[in-house]
């Protein structure tokens, strides 16, 4: 009996290897209908007629076997499932194919891409094939029974020589474990070996005893082994376009087959019975093995990360149908209805007390009003402005297109600050729209959802009110859209399509556009989660090269602006300037509910953010890769903005201007979209929906509340700001040239409105400082005010041309010396009103008449300027920048922290001047290292590093030993460097014992050069140590006091919308210094005539003539504009060309924007 049975199976495989060998060479030989009866008619409308179907489907999931208490290796299958069933035709009516294939779709949906350990029943029977089969056999036969289909036999295919073919149901599951033996299975369970790959050949084998599990389950770890090691292989997936018409009705239905991971193992074979007397066992069909059967390690590794896409464990466009119009036209209405409600407040407050509150709202209306007016006068893009900065180009570090929103929303409001509100209004209810395109992804009413928490989203309202960040909001309203269309450029179901490439790159043209700060952080955030990504499995490392290609072209298209942006912005600027404002928060004050309603203002993460966290990590197993990768970043991000955390932010590329607390918007989309993304894998009964739904109520429920106690402190409007308008008032009445408003920030935006807009005066500061050419002016500036050294206050005030002083007097540390020293340099005090006061003057625009006394080269040159106001600092670091014509000019030059290109040409230069009778004095503090002795090295004087603990005691210097003050606190162990190898010390220190020199001269050629050590002078500025700054005045000959230059005031000044015009009147050639900055592009004209200017700490210095003249200075477009033009427009070039090229490819018609929408479902 046995071997008649093992006869039978070789000759059922025969035939169907036969069988599938002519459904390769022929596809329509696999497919058709035979209607099967007792008597056929012509019609086919016997109501006795019974339709036999066949239907292919695939289960991609892991397993791992338990023996003797030991668990094997988890390892991957294919299950090929080939259902068939009898379809009882009834006249007209019967189950269509569709629906069939539908039922055992959503079977199998909850086992894709999973352990199938871990799902039941399967946490409590082992899966072998033969449970799998027996389970699958139950539920569908049950299932199909109740749409009146009857289920006559299921196969289950393990791999392509094993499977497992069931005519009825069985009430038992079967074991491994040979101490519990399984009942022998019944006659309706039998194992099938076939072979395929165009050969047809009958098993040799017989199959195991059914009680010896313990030998089948070796069998099959060393068979799976084998196919790891020696059968990997790989089936070109077909076009999408050829399966187009099989899978049309498929996806109306929202349940496509997963055809990318069915393509990587078999060919989609959905057949139905042609004759019924004929036994059909399908074998299944493989791609011949790949010839090089010895794979590296990277190679198999790379081969296991090749994505299958989230096709069967998520919503994706291919599972979740097309929306009929009215429900997502009820959720715009819904959208729309809570923008309105949450932001009637500030929609509604009357046009003449509708003031802003937040701290940068003032300035940032005060460009959308400029560029306003300048509309109005026929001029589209200005790019110059007089009023902020002693000059600055308006629209080159501050990207534009927020502000021509806003101006041209004042065109139909009655004044801007109306325009910012609906401009702010109008952000909030884009970003909810934008929520729609993740609908296809998350479903739609969870997307519905999530747009009506990003309208009121805590954070996004903290952004647009009370930090009143006007460009940040609009990037935060299209964030939602530029990532969903990032996803799908990178998503393997979209790897054919080219809108998603072209959407990316213009969202991130238009991001750059808008903030380019926000554009950078969100770049780097698209790519970190495409990584994370590809590491889950979601996609492939060419669809991530995909989305970097996208983002860099995009940012390439903005380079007509961005390019000219990056040179002297605040890319251009040092880690220390740029960095100050980088500012972390401890987790317990930034997710303390409590904390917003002492400071609206601080940055709070949201407590409920906690919620959706707690609820989806319990969730995690029912989350797409996608969702989980969002998810890992999210974290990733709210831990940068912990102290603690601090390090990492600082080693990413340009991490001093992506501050950390700006990742928060990006944090906040990943956590909500986290959240609002469950998974189909759960969604297979009523119980598990009802469940879905329960969550996602409740976590929209908990946003939403979380939000509103937000919303009821953000959602208000400010009365005129008081004292601003009376200090206005004042400032008007006296004429004058520039106010300064010295506060140290504290004043907030509102000054740089009104003083200009109002009071029509030129500004020394502004607001946002960071594009300002003037920007280490006003540094230097607030240092010497924030560390009392007032001498070098006021010399830079002078210099930067201001006549008024706005003083928050809180500021003031030493009130009585900043008094009198106000009063020594010409200002007198004409109004008091707490805690402000304004000093006046009287003195018309004016140049500085150019002595050269001394310079300071350096990095550390600042240090210097502060102690002694008479220096200059130099325009570069670099020594070998300057010839020696230039630097002899001054009478003392100061080297501290300074730089070269060619060390021999620096030294060259040095000596030159050295020899002409500049005086050189050497501060070794920031030079750098020479590469053999790795130490700082100048004129063969070597510095040696030191540390000094305390205080410094001094000998040898003039009046005998004298201590100096204690360190400072936070520097108790001083760093310093001590010069060797000098031919003279008259000023030293003891140092463990050993002299080691404080001051003392080096001769070259002749020539003495000085030499400084202990890095005294940095102790001067830091502790104001009376004794040790006369000891530095006593060696290097500065002052510490500082005498005005002599002025030459303008006979006429006026500034125009590309720069200025003057005129002035001199006895005899003079150098000068324009206290006008000195723009990048900017050229004067003395006369029509073009002439040479020199840059001399950020302003212009000229050697004007003498006599009456009349000085043009005016922007023209710097060489960096034609080369960032250059690069947009070959980029697009280039772009077009490669559309073009895609669309003859793909043979595509229709729009581009027609495609999007299509897959969008609209």
């Amino acid at each position: 009996m046995n071997e008649l049975q093992r006869k039978f199976e070789e000759l059922s495989a025969a035939h169907d290897a036969l069988l599938n060998y002519l459904s390769r060479k022929d596809p329509t030989f696999a497919k058709g209908i035979r209607a099967v009866g007792q008597d056929d008619n012509a019609d086919g409308q016997d109501s006795d007629s019974v339709m036999a179907m066949k239907v292919v489907a695939f289960l991609n999931a892991r397993h791992y076997m338990v023996f003797a208490g030991n668990k094997g290796k988890t390892h991957g299958h294919s299950w090929q499932l080939q259902a068939e069933a009898d379809v009882h035709i009834m006249g007209e009516s019967f189950v269509k194919f569709e629906d069939v294939d539908k039922h055992i779709n959503i079977l199998l949906a909850p086992y894709q891409r999973t352990t199938l350990n871990e799902i039941p029943p399967f946490t409590e029977v082992e899966p072998l094939t033969e449970n799998i089969a027996v389970y699958f056999f139950n539920t569908l036969y049950d299932d199909l029974r109740e749409i009146g289909v009857d289920l006559v036999k299921l196969t289950v295919w393990e791999n392509p020589t094993k499977g497992i073919e069931i005519t009825s149901k069985i009430p038992n599951y079967f074991s491994s474990d040979s101490s519990s033996p399984a009942p022998a299975p019944p006659a309706s369970l039998s194992v099938i070996k076939g072979i395929a790959n165009d050969e047809i050949a009958a098993s040799e084998e017989e199959s195991p005893p059914a009680d010896d599990y313990s030998t089948q389950l070796q069998a099959e770890l060393e068979e799976e082994d084998y196919e790891e090691n020696h059968n990997t292989f790989e089936v070109t997936p077909p076009p999408l376009g050829a399966l187009e018409d099989d899978v049309n009705t498929s996806r109306e239905l929202g349940l496509i087959l997963n055809q990318a991971d069915s393509a990587n193992v078999f060919e989609e074979n959905t057949i139905i019975d042609v004759d019924s007397s004929e036994t059909d066992i399908p074998v299944n069909e493989v791609a011949p093995p790949d010839s090089k059967s010895q794979k590296s390690r990277i190679d198999k590794w790379f081969k296991k990360r090749k994505p299958q896409g989230d096709h069967n464990d998520e919503f994706s466009d291919s599972r979740l149908p097309a929306q009929p119009w009215w429900q997502i036209a009820l959720g715009v209405l819904i959208i729309t209805g809570v923008a309105v409600w949450a932001y009637w407040p500030i929609l509604t407050a009357p046009p003449n007390s509708a003031y802003p509150w937040g701290a940068d709202t003032w300035g940032h209306l005060y460009k959308a009003d400029y560029l306003y007016r300048q509309m109005v006068a026929g001029s589209y893009f200005p790019q110059f402005i007089a009023d902020w900065y002693n000059g600055c180009q308006l629209f080159r570090y501050w990207a534009p297109l927020p502000y021509y929103f806003i101006a041209i929303i004042r065109f139909f409001t009655p004044n801007i600050f109306v325009a910012g509100h609906y401009y702010i209004f109008i952000c909030a209810l884009l970003g909810g729209f934008f929520w729609l395109a993740a609908r296809k992804n998350i479903g739609l009413w969870p997307a519905i959802m999530a747009g009506v928490v990003w309208v009121v989203w805590q954070d996004n309202m903290k952004v647009a009110l009370a930090e009143g960040n006007l460009p940040r909001i609009l990037t935060t309203a299209i964030l939602p859209l530029a990532f969903w269309i990032f996803f799908n450029s990178i998503n393997p179901q979209f790897r054919n399509k080219t809108w998603p490439i072209v959407g990316s790159v213009s969202l991130v043209f238009i991001l750059v556009l808008s903030h380019a700060m926000m554009t950078a952080i969100y770049c780097v955030c698209f790519m970190i989660f495409a990584i994370t990504w590809w590491l889950f499995g979601g996609t492939s490392l060419k669809l991530v090269f995909r989305g970097l290609v996208s983002i860099v072209t995009g940012l390439l298209l903005s380079a007509w602006w961005l390019l000219p942006s990056l040179k002297g912005g605040l890319a251009g600027m040092s880690k220390e300037a740029a960095g100050g404002a980088v500012m972390y928060m401890r987790a317990l004050e930034s997710f303390d509910p409590l904390v917003r309603f002492s400071n609206p203002s601080t940055h709070y993460w949201g407590v409920s953010l906690l919620l959706v966290i707690l609820i989806s990590l319990i969730a995690w197993r029912s989350k797409a890769t996608w969702a989980k990768s969002l998810f890992c970043c999210g974290l990733l991000f709210i831990c940068l903005t912990f102290p603690a955390f601090a390090w990492f932010q600082q080693m990413m590329p340009l991490g001093y201007i992506m501050w950390p607390l700006r990742f928060s918007t990006f944090t906040s989309l990943a956590v909500i979209s986290y959240g609002f993304a469950f998974s189909s894998k759960i969604l297979t009964s009523k119980r598990s929906t009802v469940i879905a739904a329960l969550l996602l109520v409740i976590i929209f429920s908990g946003l939403i509340i979380d939000s509103y106690y937000t919303r009821t402190l953000q959602m208000k409007t400010a009365s005129e700001p008081y004292y601003i308008v009376k200090i206005t008032d004042e400032i008007t009445k006296s004429k004058g040239w520039r106010v300064a408003t010295l506060d140290l920030g504290n004043i907030d935006s509102r000054p740089s409105y009104f003083f200009s807009m109002v009071g029509h005066r030129e500004q020394v500061f502004g607001w946002a400082w960071q594009g300002a050419t003037t920007a280490p002016n006003i540094m230097l500036l607030n240092s010497a005010m924030e560390f009392n050294w007032y001498p070098y206050l006021f010399r830079q005030l002078y210099h930067l041309g201001a006549t008024y002083l706005v003083v928050d007097n809180n500021q003031i540390k030493s009130k009585a010396s900043f008094r009198k020293m106000a009063a020594d340099y010409g200002y007198k005090q004409n109004m008091e009103l707490e805690p402000y006061s304004v000093w006046t003057r009287q003195e018309r625009p004016y140049m500085i008449v150019d002595q050269k006394r001394y310079l300071a080269i350096g990095t550390n040159a600042s240090n210097f300027a502060l102690i002694f106001p008479q220096i200059e600092i130099g325009r570069s670091n670099n020594i070998d920048d300057y010839t020696p014509k230039e630097l002899s000019a001054y009478n003392t030059i100061v080297l501290t922290g300074a730089q070269w290109n060619i060390k021999s040409k620096a030294e060259k230069t040095i000596q030159e001047c050295a020899n002409k009778g500049t005086k050189i004095i050497v501060d070794f503090t920031g030079f750098p290292l020479d590469v053999l002795a790795r130490q700082p090295k100048f004129f063969n004087v070597y510095a040696e590093p030191v540390e000094i603990r305390n205080q410094l005691t001094v000998f040898q210097a003039p009046g005998g030993t004298i201590n100096l003050k204690p360190f400072d606190a936070d520097n108790s162990l001083w760093r310093a460097y001590a010069p060797q190898g000098l031919d003279s010390t008259p000023v030293s220190y003891q140092h463990y014992g050993n002299e080691a020199a404080l001051w003392g001269y080096k001769n070259a050629n002749g020539s003495k050069i000085w030499f400084l050590g202990a890095n005294l002078a940095y102790h001067v500025y830091l502790t104001h140590d009376e004794v040790a700054m006369k000891m530095l005045e006593q060696l290097t000959g500065l002052s510490h006091d500082y005498t005005q230059e002599p002025s030459v005031p303008f006979d006429s000044y006026r500034p125009t919308s590309n720069g200025y015009i003057a005129s002035y009147s001199l006895k005899a050639a003079t150098d000068v210094i324009i206290p006008i900055a000195d723009l990048d592009g900017m050229t004067v004209r003395i006369d029509g005539k073009l002439v040479d200017k020199k840059r001399q700490e950020n302003l212009i210095a000229l050697t004007l003539p003498s006599g009456h003249h009349i000085i043009k200075v005016e922007m023209t477009q710097a060489s960096i504009y034609r080369k960032g033009m250059a690069v947009s427009v070959i980029t697009l070039l280039i772009s077009i060309l490669w559309l073009l090229r895609q669309r003859r490819r793909s043979q595509v018609t229709g729009p581009l924007i027609k495609q999007g929408a299509e897959d969008f479902g609209y």
